[in-house]
C-alpha cells in the first residue's frame, strides 16, 4: 500500500510493516489519525470500544483529535506529567527491550554491511534495511514481556495492585492502595443482603440478662 497525503505525509507498507512518515518526523495529528485507522480495526470487534493511554501532549489534547477518536469509539486516558515511568505500559516494560534489540540490529549493520560511496563516506541504509531492523527487534519482544508490561502498568486486572509500578510510588502508592481497599469494603457492604439476616420477629419478647 502506498498513499501520499497532505503536508508531505506518506504511509506505505514494506514487508508487512507500516511506515508512517511526516516532513518533520513529529507525531502530528495526521500521523496519529492514520495510525488509529490502520491499527485499531485489527483489535476492535463489534461494539467494543478502544482505549488509548498516552501523555497529555498538545496533539492528544486538541479538540479535533478528541472528536476524531470519539467518532471511532476510542476513549482516552491522559497520563499526568511526570508519571510516564509509572503508568505508561510501553515505556515501563516494552520499549526498553525493543530498543536494546534494535540497537543490536543497527550495530550488526554498521559492523558487517554498511557501505561507503566513492568519497569514502558511509552510505545511509535504505528504508527496506531499516524496516528489517524494526521487524527483527519487535519479533524478539515475547508474549511474556507484554504480559509483564500489563501487570506493571496495572492493566491486568488478574494481578494485584502491589505488582504495578505505581504501587511503588512513595506518595501515591499508599494513597491509591487505601482508596482501592476502601472501595472493596464499600462494595462488600453494598453486596450484603441484610434483610435475610434479620430473622427476629418484631413482636418477640426480648430478655435482658444483667
Amino acid at each position: 500500500m502506498f498513499a501520499v497525503m497532505t503536508l508531505r505525509f506518506v504511509c506505505l507498507s514494506i514487508g508487512g510493516v507500516y511506515v508512517l512518515e511526516s516532513e518533520k518526523a513529529w507525531s502530528t495529528q495526521n500521523v496519529i489519525r492514520k495510525w488509529v485507522d490502520l491499527m485499531l480495526p485489527l483489535v476492535l470487534r463489534g461494539s467494543q470500544r478502544g482505549l488509548l493511554i498516552w501523555d497529555s501532549a498538545s496533539t492528544h489534547r486538541a479538540k479535533d483529535m478528541k472528536n476524531f477518536l470519539a467518532e471511532r469509539r476510542v476513549d482516552q486516558v491522559m497520563i499526568p506529567a511526570g508519571m510516564t515511568a509509572y503508568l505508561q505500559t510501553l515505556d515501563i516494560a516494552i520499549n526498553k527491550p525493543f530498543k536494546d534489540y534494535l540497537r543490536l540490529e543497527i550495530n550488526d549493520y554498521i559492523e558487517n554491511r554498511m557501505s561507503r560511496n566513492k568519497n569514502n563516506n558511509f552510505v545511509k541504509p535504505n528504508l527496506q534495511e531499516v524496516v528489517s531492523w524494526v521487524r527483527n527487534a519487535w519479533g524478539k519482544v515475547t508474549d511474556s514481556c507484554v504480559a509483564k508490561a500489563l501487570k506493571a502498568g496495572y492493566l491486568d486486572k488478574t494481578s494485584p495492585f502491589q505488582a504495578s509500578y505505581i504501587a511503588k510510588h512513595d506518595r501515591l502508592g499508599p494513597v491509591i492502595l487505601k482508596e482501592l481497599e476502601s472501595n472493596e469494603i464499600l462494595a462488600g457492604i453494598q453486596g450484603l443482603d441484610l434483610e435475610e439476616n434479620d430473622d427476629i420477629p418484631e413482636d418477640d419478647d426480648l430478655i435482658v440478662f444483667e
